[in-house]
């Protein structure tokens, strides 16, 4: 019963017809159409398809366990600056959590072959954490310029930039609109992809801003993979693999706005679309891991918990938030309901185990890259 959410009300005002007209069609009272509505009582079971039928939806749709038709998409709002000013705590915690630096200085080193100084624009920058990998591995002479949305990111970058004394320059503005005059030799970004509404012109986009024969490098983590990439010792590994519908919001936000889960499986073959060449791609070996002993795992432990929102239980106005989301962007409402149930049996399991937290979590980076072609130019 807790997953039904009675759409009455919303369909007959989008019919323009009042509750006495509705009750004249489907043979009740008024007063049964105004308690329907108002939530103090259901319709009798044998009403359900005559009142489906009546409206033209499903009776899925009828009792809000699937959006209506009508019902406004509400996009994702990841690839806006608003969204990720206020998400500074989280990005510290997650990016630092990606890398083994030996990993990052063999790409550099072994894979890229870079042996001279290179011109680098981070796409997407945000607090410039790929810039602070990179740097202190590139040849002496190297620069570095990042562009990000949010005007909050940038100030935050060139302040940890100034402190360590690093050269760089910082652009606050949109990267598919920006018009670059200068070519770079490496065009680089870092999750980002997976939070865009049209990653294929952003990757476009990347290309453009590549000189001659210079790298263009996405690195991403694919969305699939993370559902099964948690292990949490005494918890069921099964449960928290669990996807919940997952799946249709997932399809429901590319086919709505073109944000893709699956981008990081999917680079290899949109470079090559984009005439980029020498395609290849490799995965990070990073893995993550505490014992939950006091051996330097507490900071681990305390950005699973934040990283995860699994600190505090979700309010109730939260909760609802959430599953009403959920439910716009593809699930059912006993999808969306059990979804959020599962994740706050999880922080509740998570929170008990607080001071012996012991887990092993793999970040699965696919680092794609592909190289711009010379352009051939002929003397008369």
């Amino acid at each position: 019963m807790k997953a039904i959410q009675l759409r009455i009300g919303t369909l007959r005002k989008q019919k323009g017809i009042s509750q006495k007209m509705l009750a004249g069609a489907i043979g009740v009272t008024p007063q049964s159409v105004s308690k329907w509505e108002t939530g103090a009582a259901l319709p009798d079971i044998g009403l359900l398809p005559a009142l489906a039928a009546f409206f033209e939806v499903s009776v899925d749709e009828l009792l809000g366990l699937k959006s209506l038709p009508d019902d406004a998409y509400e996009p994702s709002g990841t690839g806006l600056s608003g969204y990720w000013s206020e998400r500074m705590e989280y990005l510290k915690r997650t990016r630092s959590r990606l890398w083994n630096k030996d990993y990052f200085q063999f790409l550099i080193e072994r894979v890229w072959k870079i042996k001279t100084p290179v011109r680098v624009l981070d796409c997407g920058c945000g607090y410039g954490a790929v810039g602070l990998q990179m740097l202190p591995l590139l040849p002496e002479g190297s620069s570095y310029t990042g562009i990000d949305l949010s005007e909050q990111l940038i100030t935050e970058a060139e302040n940890i930039y100034k402190k360590l004394g690093y050269p760089a320059k910082w652009i606050h503005g949109d990267f598919i609109t920006y018009p670059f005059i200068e070519k770079y030799d490496l065009v680089i970004c870092q999750c980002v992809l997976r939070h865009v509404d049209q990653p294929f012109t952003f990757l476009k986009k990347m290309k453009e801003a590549a000189q001659d024969g210079g790298l263009v490098i996405a690195m991403e983590p694919n969305r699939e993979t993370e559902c099964d990439s948690l292990y949490i010792d005494r918890l069921d590994y099964g449960a928290l693999c669990s996807r919940n519908g997952l799946r249709k919001v997932w399809k429901t936000e590319f086919e709505h706005q073109g944000r893709d889960y699956a981008v990081a499986v999917r680079l290899p073959h949109m470079m090559k679309k984009i005439g980029l060449s020498h395609i290849e791609s490799r995965m990070n070996d990073h893995v993550q891991f505490a014992f939950g002993d006091a051996r330097g795992g507490e900071k681990l432990s305390e950005d699973l918990l934040e990283i995860n929102e699994w600190n505090e239980p979700l309010s109730e106005a939260d909760l609802k938030a959430r599953t009403d989301y959920l439910i716009n962007h593809g699930m059912t409402r006993e999808e969306a309901i059990g979804f959020c149930q599962n994740q706050q049996k999880t922080g509740e399991n998570v929170r008990m185990l607080r001071e012996n937290l012991a887990y092993t979590q793999l970040p699965s980076m696919v680092i794609t890259f592909g190289r711009k072609a010379e352009t051939v130019k002929f003397g008369y």
